[in-house]
């Protein structure tokens, strides 16, 4: 590469929103001094930031110039279907794929399944992503229970909020005949629901 060009190329690439007008009147700095600025911006982030600019007679970027470069060179962030996904990798296969609840299981040939992993302390009100904080849960059982009307005490058993709904059908759907019976139980007992959890979905629906 030819000298005149070494620094202002190593400019370029550690600051690609200057425009390339800006280096005009520097095209006849001698090699030896670009050899230094790449030698200092390759050194410390900080000299690139303070310093880099200002070497070949240049104005420092302002803050959201160089931020919006520097953040084409920063890991995605992983997005809130990707946790929720890593979270249901978890959850559903220690129920077997099976409702906590009511105990129906599916999975499809292809992987696929209609049950849920539900958090128990929502994330939203500041529950975490942790497996113990999950049960495995059919749709309609999942909404019956972030909505409080059925909960689960410390020793695993269904409570259900009797006098704050009516419900009629086949047995089998039934939510209140369901009350005192045991939920079922993951197949790793590592994955057994949180007792914290569980007093704040307790408290939070207004079981205690």
């Amino acid at each position: 590469m030819p000298s005149e060009l070494v620094c202002n190329s190593a400019a370029l690439r550690r600051f690609p929103s200057i425009q390339a007008a800006e280096f005009k009147n520097n095209s006849a700095l001698p090699k030896q001094k670009g050899l230094e600025i790449e030698a200092a911006l390759g050194r410390d982030g900080g000299v690139a930031r303070d310093h880099g600019p200002s070497l070949v007679e240049l104005p420092v970027p302002p803050d959201d110039v160089i931020g919006a470069d520097a953040s084409r060179f920063m890991p995605a962030r992983e997005s809130e279907s990707q946790r929720d996904a890593k979270f249901a990798v978890r959850v559903l296969p220690a129920y077997d794929y099976t409702c906590a609840l009511t105990q129906y299981r599916m999975i499809a040939l292809n992987g696929k399944t209609a049950l849920d992993a539900a958090h128990i302390h929502q994330l939203t009100q500041g529950g975490s992503n942790h497996p113990t904080n999950g049960i495995a849960l059919s749709k309609t059982a999942h909404w019956l229970f972030d909505q409080g009307f059925w909960s689960i005490s410390n020793d695993y058993k269904i409570l259900v909020a009797e006098d704050r709904f009516d419900e009629r059908g086949d047995a089998a759907h039934l939510l209140k005949p369901r009350a005192g019976n045991s939920i079922l139980s993951p197949q790793n007992q590592h994955y057994l629901p949180d007792r914290e959890s569980l007093t704040w979905h307790r408290q939070h629906h207004g079981f205690e």
